[in-house]
């Protein structure tokens, strides 16, 4: 299950605020539209994610349980999960990363990128070479947002 974090939007004035109080202590942003602030709201996410990877922080597990009424759920980035996900397969093999380059055939600078959350952009056919190479099968799915 992806992370995930609930989010209420509101409108105040001109500008639509949303706010995200599960992470960072509570935490808002804004924009001209709604949709912007969703958008915000999912690069808030985002950043203060990689802020707690930065610092060495263990990630919480994906927020469960039903949403109460009037709130939505927001995502971070998809290249951050992935890069998580890559790394986590990685150190359950108990690999070094410079292993894992080898045991996939590509140099380390490569492998490097695939478990940068800022970096990552790794393809279909690169995530279906990492999870064969860890003993995994690539699965891809579409999952409503509500």
């Amino acid at each position: 299950m992806r992370l995930r974090y609930k989010v209420r939007y509101f409108q105040e004035d001109d500008w639509w605020l949303a706010e995200v109080p599960d992470i960072a202590g509570g935490q808002m942003t804004q924009g001209d539209t709604l949709e912007e602030a969703r958008r915000m709201a999912g690069d808030l996410v985002t950043t203060m994610l990689l802020v707690r990877i930065d610092a060495g922080e263990e990630l919480d597990a994906p927020t469960q349980g039903r949403l109460p009424a009037g709130w939505e759920w927001v995502y971070p980035d998809a290249r951050l999960e992935v890069a998580l996900m890559v790394r986590s397969e990685r150190q359950k093999a108990g690999l070094t990363m410079q292993q894992a380059a080898a045991r996939m055939g590509v140099s380390f600078s490569t492998y490097q990128r695939w478990e940068d959350p800022e970096k990552c952009n790794a393809t279909v056919s690169t995530l279906e070479r990492v999870a064969r190479a860890f003993g995994r099968v690539l699965e891809v799915s579409f999952q409503k947002t509500a």
